[in-house]
């Protein structure tokens, strides 16, 4: 097997290091992950995902399934290449692109009517092509606990259980973070962190969202960045053994804005000066991602900028505020 690109943060890790060991910790159809000796995971991915951080992406559609890869199994590692013992296969990425997961902020800005008109578009696309079994009917009705979250538009998405048991635990998570309460956020997290169906939970896809929104909103609006991460680290210290670790890692990335490519260009997308048409293409490719969890990040988005572009909570983000 070839790699077509692999995460920088990979190739950092391993280059100029001796074979490391691992083994293989979950298996699914188009994705399968490893843990190293060190603790570092590394996700394989089917060539019509969407790299991620610390990632390797082939460069055929292959259904991981069907390898025979088994939980366990013992991996070696070096700087070009991974094996896996037992049943000889190589994975080769000497010839692969790196690819940089870091945020990227160099683009032409919308303004903020625009990113505020962006966002009403983005309801109705929600309502209309997003996965709705999840947490995203949350986003129509946090509004009728907490104004400052009121849509823009009409939509109006119907309750289902899940939304309906955290929705009260959701909204004041959104509120400690508005207010920049440090001192409620982590017990808040503490509600919420791991909940919902799927590998990576839907509130964690939510908080994974919200969390990379404030790292770009802050380089929008120029604000202290220290407080954003700040807040960040305190979402994350509750992560750990709360949650798959599929979702952790997610997590940890989201917290210094590193994200599925696809998720970065939406956000771009939001911030800056495109139109509706690239929105919606941006939108589509980015709830591809697992079952509901591409529309559930999205949805963390949203409160994010939401969060943000409110003049009120913006100002306890100023530098010295």
């Amino acid at each position: 097997m070839k790699a077509v690109q692999v995460c920088k943060n990979i190739k950092k890790n391993i280059d100029g290091k001796k074979i490391i060991t691992g083994e293989i910790h979950s298996v699914y159809s188009r994705a399968f992950n490893i843990v190293l000796e060190n603790n570092d995971f590394i996700t394989i991915l089917s060539s019509e995902k969407s790299i991620t951080p610390n990632s390797i992406l082939l460069n055929k559609k292959i259904d991981f399934l069907k390898l025979e890869i088994n939980q366990g199994s013992k991996t070696y590692i070096s700087s070009n290449s991974i094996v896996i013992d037992d049943i000889g296969i190589c994975i080769e990425f000497n010839n692969a692109k790196e690819w940089d997961p870091s945020p990227l902020f160099s683009y032409e800005k919308a303004s903020e009517s625009e990113i505020l008109h962006k966002l009403e578009i983005l309801e109705k696309l929600i309502y209309k092509y997003g996965k709705l079994e999840g947490i995203a009917p949350v986003l129509s009705n946090v509004g009728t606990l907490n104004k400052d979250y009121k849509l823009f538009s009409n939509t109006k998405i119907e309750m289902n259980e899940y939304s309906i048991f955290i929705i009260h635990r959701l909204e004041k998570f959104l509120k400690y973070i508005s207010n920049n309460e440090i001192d409620k956020i982590s017990d808040a997290t503490k509600q919420i962190i791991g909940f919902g169906p799927g590998l990576t939970p839907s509130m964690d896809d939510l908080i994974s969202g919200l969390m990379l929104s404030l790292v770009y909103l802050i380089d929008y609006y120029d604000l202290d960045n220290m407080k954003t991460l700040n807040i960040n680290k305190l979402i994350i210290s509750e992560v750990l053994n709360k949650t798959t670790r599929v979702s952790e890692e997610m997590l940890k990335s989201s917290s210094i804005g590193e994200c599925m490519k696809d998720y970065r260009n939406f956000i771009i997308s939001l911030l800056s000066d495109s139109n509706g048409e690239e929105l919606k293409e941006k939108f589509i490719n980015a709830i591809k991602f697992g079952d509901t969890s591409g529309t559930d990040t999205i949805c963390g988005i949203y409160f994010g900028f939401r969060t943000l572009l409110n003049k009120k909570n913006r100002r306890l983000f100023i530098n010295g505020a």
